[in-house]
């Protein structure tokens, strides 16, 4: 029996419209070796902020890139929780509201994205579901500078085939009636 994980190929890549989105977020530069401990420790610090002050996690962590991480780049990473409800902090400007989240409404936005089960969450894969979905984006639209993973809660040690994250790229798209794949001529 093989080790081997399957990679993704483009005709795995498929689109969405995101409608707008609150967002709880918080962001540092990180190095590529930290940048799995501070998507967790700050996924589960948002989400429990979130519940303590009146909302609800409404969706998967979003990790956002706004610069490359790795070889000597330190992004920023920023780690999302989608959330409804309206966060009620005390009643002094910052009493109780850490000084490092952020909340806002995050734009409707078209992604091309990429599901991953459990056993494909590694380094190799997602480089290529980066590529992938890079390419699907480009060549249905104008591609955003780095893409987006969202991460599944799970309880417990995941099952193999079970869907554990997923890797987008936002774009904004072309005036065209279906998307470009490598099924098109």
């Amino acid at each position: 029996m093989s080790d081997a994980v399957s990679l993704p190929v483009l005709a795995d890549v498929t689109h969405r419209t995101v409608p707008p989105q609150q967002l709880a977020t918080v962001a540092s530069r990180v190095d590529l070796e930290d940048v799995t401990a501070f998507v967790a420790e700050a996924a589960g610090t948002l989400a429990a902020l979130v519940r303590a002050h009146g909302g609800r996690v409404v969706g998967p962590c979003m990790v956002v890139y706004h610069g490359p991480v790795g070889g000597g780049n330190r992004g920023p990473v920023e780690v999302c929780v989608p959330y409804s409800g309206e966060l009620q902090f005390g009643e002094e400007e910052g009493q109780d509201r850490p000084h490092d989240l952020n909340l806002y409404v995050a734009p409707a936005r078209t992604e091309a994205y990429l599901t991953l089960r459990a056993d494909q969450v590694n380094a190799q894969v997602a480089a290529e579901a980066s590529r992938l979905t890079r390419a699907y984006a480009q060549a249905n639209g104008d591609p955003a500078s780095y893409p987006r993973e969202f991460y599944y809660p799970q309880d417990g040690r995941p099952e193999p085939g079970q869907i554990a994250a997923e890797v987008s790229w936002p774009f904004d798209w072309k005036n065209q009636l279906r998307p470009v794949s490598e099924h098109q001529a």
